[in-house]
C-alpha cells in the first residue's frame, strides 16, 4: 500500500495518509505555546539590571565577566504537535518531556577572547569555557565510574539522577572549570537557580577556591 516496507518513501506516504485521515475526521495539529512576559517589561528589567550591574562592577574588564547557564540537549526528540478536534480549544499546556537528554552548562566571556586554562589541559576557545555535560545516572554508579572516563576530552562530565543541575554538580563546575579560569577580579553572571547562588556555592568560591570571583544574579524570569 505504501511501497517498500522500511523505505523513506513508504514512511512519507504513511505520514501523508495519516494527515489526510485526521483532516477528514475533523482533527488538526496543535503545537504548545509558552506564555511570555511582555517585551516592554523585559526591556525595563534589562535596563534596571544593566544599570545596577555596571554601577557595582564598572572596574571589571569584559574578559573577566563570565555568563553561565544550562540548556537541555535532546538526542531522541519527542513529538512537538498533537491532534485536536477542529473547533475545540487549541490550548496545549506543554509538550511531553523525553528522558533521552543531557543538560549542558555553557559559559562564555563577555569579550569572546580565548585563553589557556591554568592547568594547561583545555583551551577556552573563542571566549567559551569548556562545557559541563550532565548525564543521567547515579553518582558513584556504573556510568560515573565506568562510562565517563571513556567520553571524549575537551569537556567536564558529571552524573545526576535526572541529568539536572543541582548543588553537587554546580560544585563540580566551580572546582573543575571556574577555578582554572579566574586570573583576577571576575564576575560570574548566573540565573536565580538556587544551586547557583546558595551559601554553599559562595563558600566554595570564597574559601575553598580562594578565588576573586563574585556572583551576579540575573532577575527572575529574565532568561
Amino acid at each position: 500500500m505504501f511501497g517498500d516496507e522500511g523505505s523513506d518513501e513508504s514512511h512519507k506516504r504513511l505520514l501523508e495518509w495519516c494527515r489526510r485521515f485526521a483532516y477528514r475526521h475533523g482533527f488538526s495539529y496543535r503545537a504548545p505555546v509558552r506564555a511570555k512576559r511582555l517585551q516592554s517589561d523585559l526591556e525595563e528589567t534589562r535596563q534596571s539590571f544593566a544599570t545596577l550591574f555596571w554601577t557595582e562592577h564598572s572596574g571589571v574588564s569584559l574578559g573577566d565577566i563570565i555568563n553561565a547557564d544550562e540548556t537541555p540537549v535532546y538526542y531522541d526528540m519527542p513529538p512537538t504537535k498533537t491532534l485536536s478536534k477542529r473547533g475545540n480549544s487549541a490550548r496545549v499546556k506543554e509538550a511531553q518531556k523525553h528522558s533521552a537528554r543531557v543538560s549542558v552548562l555553557l559559559s562564555i566571556r563577555a569579550d569572546g577572547e580565548k585563553r589557556l586554562m591554568q592547568n594547561c589541559l583545555m583551551y577556552s576557545i573563542g571566549g567559551k569555557l569548556p562545557p559541563l555535560i550532565i548525564v543521567k545516572g547515579t553518582p558513584g554508579g556504573t556510568i560515573d565510574y565506568d562510562e565517563l572516563p571513556t567520553y571524549p576530552p575537551g569537556a567536564v562530565y558529571a552524573v545526576q539522577e535526572h541529568a539536572y543541575m543541582d548543588h553537587d554538580v554546580w560544585a563540580i563546575y566551580l572546582r573543575e572549570i571556574l577555578k582554572f579560569e579566574v586570573q583576577g577580579p571576575t564576575v560570574l553572571v548566573v540565573d536565580n537557580l538556587h544551586a547557583h547562588v546558595s551559601d554553599r556555592a559562595k563558600t566554595i568560591m570564597e574559601v575553598e577556591l580562594n578565588c576573586s570571583a563574585t556572583l551576579a544574579q540575573l532577575p527572575a524570569n529574565s532568561t
